[in-house]
């Protein structure tokens, strides 16, 4: 009852030695850990050697608590063990299953592990939000691996005072892979309409978030253009959004790494005990024109509503 699993897989366009070279080297894991990117201040003590059997790391963090992670097995199904001492004590196993397909490899992300009696209600949460992390994490291990290097960097804004916004919106309702289309399909759509009632933008573009179901990893939200006319045809929608105090994470890089700009947001919200709506989820702008700009100069923020 109180074990749960999470299973994510990814293919990378690097082979199977490659692949297994990298992961069984720990001192490179925070380049793309979706947790240790997230705290450029974590404390690391590295064990053993590299790419064997008692290779390991000790870590210690403001954001991603404490804890430590030992290679227990260096075969194609790579085993480790983890545990962590803060912010509570919890132990799993984790392996990295690879399988070799052409000169490419399938990697299979796997954690095995058990809530502790006191977050059972939170289990199904807990694994959602782990779920989330492994799919950014694979990403991350993904692009530095095909590219060389991952465009996401982040800068913590924090508490800002925003003023109110009135713009036209654009409502969709999809998984989050399906995201980019969806957006590119409202943004042509809301500048088309403003085009041809001749009305100029007043800001800049961006999605304004009303829910995320985290099971079925499905957003519920409004592509938005700010304006100043209040009165639209259908399919549009005039959208207000109140001033008010916003937590904001400004991250510059390429558009798929944005997980990482939201995560790092409720992870320091969370950490100083700054509170924040869960409905409406936030919003995310775009601060540059992407058919302008190459996608690791791509700069977004992330704002979250605070209470």
């Amino acid at each position: 009852m109180l074990s749960y699993q999470v299973k994510r897989t990814a293919t990378i366009n690097k082979n199977l030695d490659t692949v297994k070279q990298h992961l069984t080297n720990f001192q490179l894991w925070p380049e793309w850990s979706p947790w240790l990117m997230m705290d450029p201040d974590c404390q690391f003590e590295y064990k053993g050697e590299t790419h064997q059997v008692g290779h390991g790391y000790y870590w210690s963090g403001d954001l991603v608590g404490a804890g430590k992670m030992f290679l227990l097995d260096d075969s194609d199904s790579l085993k480790m063990s983890l545990e962590f001492f803060k912010p509570f004590k919890s132990r799993a196993s984790v392996s990295f299953i690879l399988k070799p397909f052409e000169q490419k490899t399938h990697v299979t992300w796997v954690m095995d592990a058990k809530v502790p009696w006191f977050l059972l209600p939170f289990k199904s949460f807990i694994k959602n939000m782990i779920t989330l992390d492994y799919e950014r994490g694979l990403k991350m291990l993904k692009a530095k691996l095909e590219q060389g290097q991952i465009h996401s960097q982040l800068n913590i804004i924090g508490i800002k005072k925003a003023n109110s916004i009135n713009a036209i919106g654009l409502r969709s309702k999809c998984h989050m892979n399906e995201m980019p289309q969806y957006m590119g399909a409202n943004i042509e759509q809301l500048e088309k309409y403003l085009n041809k009632i001749n009305i100029t933008p007043t800001g800049k573009t961006f999605n304004y978030y009303l829910s995320f179901d985290m099971a079925k990893q499905e957003f519920d939200f409004y592509t938005c253009i700010p304006v100043m006319q209040t009165s639209f045809g259908k399919p549009f929608e005039k959208i207000t959004i109140g001033a008010g105090k916003r937590f904001i994470v400004e991250h510059t890089g390429d558009y798929q790494f944005l997980g990482n700009a939201w995560a790092s947001a409720h992870q320091h919200c969370h950490h100083h005990s700054i509170k924040v709506k869960r409905k409406p989820l936030g919003i995310e702008t775009y601060l540059n024109c992407p058919r302008e700009t190459s996608p690791e100069q791509l700069k977004s923020q992330v704002s979250l509503f605070c209470k």
